[in-house]
């Protein structure tokens, strides 16, 4: 993939930390799940989390049901997690990945007991992976990407075929797959909540980093240092080394 100011996969610079943490910890609960009480504790069945074992609403999303499953869910982890890492932080990024994954649980859960089939598990990150997806789209919608490492196109492009593909499926397949399209579709929900939610709410881009906020001292430092939003003769201040630090 081409890369821009956010870099993607290693090729944008190392690893982010909140990825490759995630990326340690599937391969590790992957690895875990030859243990049965793993995949009995940890796997979401809608029946058990109405009778409370409400954590299955998170920990199903680092398990998964083959080694085909966690490799495409870790090969999109590995390349669009830094891109949205970076755009996001480590904070929002975090509360992004959960949110999906929480957001995810629930709805397979509420429409498979509201259908009448609360003995359905669920496992698998593919939920969050979608809502990385989606922040994607927004973040670098040009970015030329290999679909499947051989079909050239925009990351926007790729990113539509695949909620398209997703909504295609939910009212053609319905709850007869083995396939959690609805879960799916609601991580790429909380993907689009937090880019655009921001916008209609008043408070600007879809995310970012935002600007730093300074404590009293470090203004005081930054205007001892010449700061050109406080002087006269600001054109005079970008030689300056001070400056440069500054920015």
């Amino acid at each position: 993939m081409r890369h821009g100011q956010y870099g993607i996969g290693p090729l944008g610079g190392s690893m982010p930390p909140v990825t490759l943490t995630l990326l340690i910890a599937n391969v590790a609960v992957f690895l875990l799940q030859s243990l049965p009480l793993v995949n009995q504790i940890g796997m979401l069945e809608p029946g058990d989390v109405v009778r409370g074992q409400v954590w299955q609403l998170v920990t199903y999303g680092f398990l998964h049901g083959s080694l085909g499953h966690i490799l495409a869910n870790g090969l999109a982890l590995f390349f669009f997690g830094p891109i949205v890492e970076r755009y996001l932080g480590k904070g929002k990024y975090l509360a992004l990945i959960f949110s999906a994954i929480l957001t995810a649980g629930i709805a397979h859960t509420v429409i498979y007991l509201i259908a009448g089939y609360p003995s359905v598990g669920l496992v698998g990150f593919s939920g969050a992976v979608f809502a990385i997806l989606v922040v994607a789209l927004f973040v670098a919608p040009d970015s030329t990407v290999l679909l499947y490492a051989i079909i050239p196109m925009k990351l926007k492009t790729m990113v539509i075929l695949f909620l398209a593909w997703e909504v295609w499926m939910t009212f053609a397949q319905g709850l007869a797959g083995q396939v959690s399209h609805i879960g799916h579709l609601a991580g790429a929900v909380i993907g689009f909540a937090f880019m655009l939610a921001p916008r209609f709410l008043g408070g600007g881009g879809g995310g970012g980093r935002g600007r730093r906020r300074f404590s009293p001292k470090e203004k005081s430092q930054r205007l001892s240092m010449g700061h050109p939003g406080r002087s006269k003769n600001a054109s005079d201040l970008y030689d300056d080394p001070h400056w440069k630090l500054d920015q």
